[in-house]
C-alpha cells in the first residue's frame, strides 16, 4: 500500500514482517517488529500513521517517521483481517471474525481508542472481502463472499442504505464480490465479481453505470482501481495484470508482473506508479503507469 503522499511503499505477507519502502530511493526504512503474519494494513490520511492487523485481535498503530509502535487497541472478541481509515482520519474500520459465521464492523475513534456499537452485517454474509469509506466518510461499503453482496452503510443512520446489486440471474455459485473502492469524483462506486465484471455504479441515481467482463483464468483473481475509477488493475494465475480501460470496457494492456501465481497491485494516490507483488515472493515491481500506457499504443 502506497502512503497519501505515495513516497512510502509499506509492504507485508503472512510470512514477513511489514517493511516500509523510501520509492525514492528504494530502501528500507524501518521493518516493523512486530507486525507478522499481517492480514490487513492502512494509512492515515495524513500519511503520519501506519495501522496494522495481523494473525490476533490487536490493531497496533505505526509512526512512520520512527517506525515505532504508538499505541494498540485489542479486540477482545475477535482477530482482525480487515481495516479502513475514514478520509478525516478520526475513525478506523474493521472487520472482525468472531466464530464460524458470525462476523462484526468496528468502528474506532482513533484519538480516544473508544469505539461505537458495532455494525450488524446481514445473515447471508458468509466472510467480507472488501471495506472503505466514501469521500465524505458518511458511507461505509462491505463487500463479502455472497453474490451480489455490496452493502452500503449509512453511519449516520447506522442502516443499509441498498444493495448494489451484480448479475440479475446470480446464484451462490456464481463467485462472489471481490474489491469495492469509491472513485475520486465521489459519485462512484466500484466493484469486482470475480466471475463476471467491473461494474461501476452511480451512488446518486443508485444504479449500474456501466460494466463490462473481464476474461480471467484465476480462481480467486485480485482487482484494484486507479483512484480515478478510469484504470482497473485485474491479476490472474498465469501471473499477469492486466489494465483495462473501465469507460471503453478494453484491455489496454497486460504486464508478467509474477511467474506463477496470481499478483496483487496497487496504484499510487496520483495513479503514475503501480506496484505489483506475488504473495509468495519477497520481490515488489514498480511500473510507471504513463509509460505501460504509451507503450500499449
Amino acid at each position: 500500500m502506497f502512503s497519501p503522499e505515495g513516497r512510502i511503499l509499506a509492504v507485508g505477507s503472512e510470512e514477513e514482517y511489514v517493511r516500509l519502502w523510501d520509492l525514492e530511493t528504494g530502501q528500507v526504512l524501518f521493518r516493523l517488529v512486530n507486525a507478522v503474519n499481517v492480514k490487513a494494513l492502512v494509512f492515515s490520511p495524513d500519511g503520519n500513521t501506519l495501522a496494522t492487523a495481523c494473525q490476533e485481535p490487536i490493531i497496533r498503530f505505526w509512526d512512520t517517521k520512527t517506525g515505532q509502535e504508538k499505541t494498540s487497541y485489542r479486540d477482545d472478541i475477535g482477530k482482525v483481517s480487515l481495516l479502513a481509515y475514514s478520509p478525516d482520519g478520526t475513525t478506523l474500520a474493521s472487520w472482525s471474525d468472531l466464530q464460524i459465521g458470525v462476523q462484526r464492523i468496528l468502528l474506532l475513534n482513533v484519538a480516544s481508542g473508544t469505539r461505537k456499537a458495532p455494525l450488524s452485517p446481514p445473515p447471508t454474509a458468509n466472510f467480507f472481502h472488501s471495506i472503505g469509506f466514501s469521500r465524505d466518510g458518511q458511507t461505509l461499503a462491505v463487500t463479502h463472499g455472497k453474490p451480489n453482496g455490496v452493502d452500503l452503510w449509512n453511519l449516520k443512520t447506522r442502516r443499509e442504505q441498498f444493495v448494489a446489486v451484480g448479475p440479475t440471474d446470480a446464484k451462490i455459485d456464481d463467485g462472489s464480490v471481490g474489491e469495492v473502492f469509491f472513485c475520486s469524483d465521489g459519485r462512484r462506486l466500484a466493484f469486482y465479481h470475480e466471475e463476471t465484471a467491473i461494474r461501476l455504479w452511480d451512488l446518486d441515481k443508485q444504479k449500474e453505470q456501466s460494466s463490462f467482463p473481464v476474461a480471467n483464468k484465476a480462481k480467486f483473481p485480485t482487482a484494484t482501481l486507479r483512484a480515478d475509477g478510469k484504470l482497473a488493475a485485474i491479476g490472474d494465475g498465469r501471473g499477469i495484470i492486466s489494465l483495462w480501460n473501465t469507460e471503453t470496457g478494453e484491455k489496454v494492456t497486460e504486464i508478467q508482473a509474477s511467474r506463477h501465481h496470481v499478483p496483487f497491485a496497487y496504484f499510487s494516490p496520483d495513479g503514475r506508479t503501480m506496484a505489483t507483488r506475488d504473495i509468495l515472493e519477497s520481490a515488489v515491481k514498480i511500473w510507471d503507469v504513463p509509460t505501460l500506457l504509451e507503450q500499449s499504443k
